[in-house]
């Protein structure tokens, strides 16, 4: 598996139409897998970068 972060929508098209567009199958949550089946999740690194830093959970004021 392997896992693209991208900087911008365009971008983030590109990768993917680039792997479902040459013999690739697209899946849920930007995975798709290419035409010899490794998969790739083609994702925007600031929804990447949101991810990876977590939250606070003990802040309930910023719910």
């Amino acid at each position: 598996m392997c896992q693209v972060a991208t900087d911008d929508h365009e971008e983030t098209d590109r990768y993917w139409n680039a792997i479902v567009g040459n013999g690739g199958k697209e899946s849920m949550c930007g995975w798709c897998k290419d035409r010899w089946g490794l998969w790739w999740q083609i994702a925007p690194r600031v929804l990447i970068d949101a991810m990876a830093a977590g939250g606070d959970d003990d802040d309930e004021e910023d719910r």
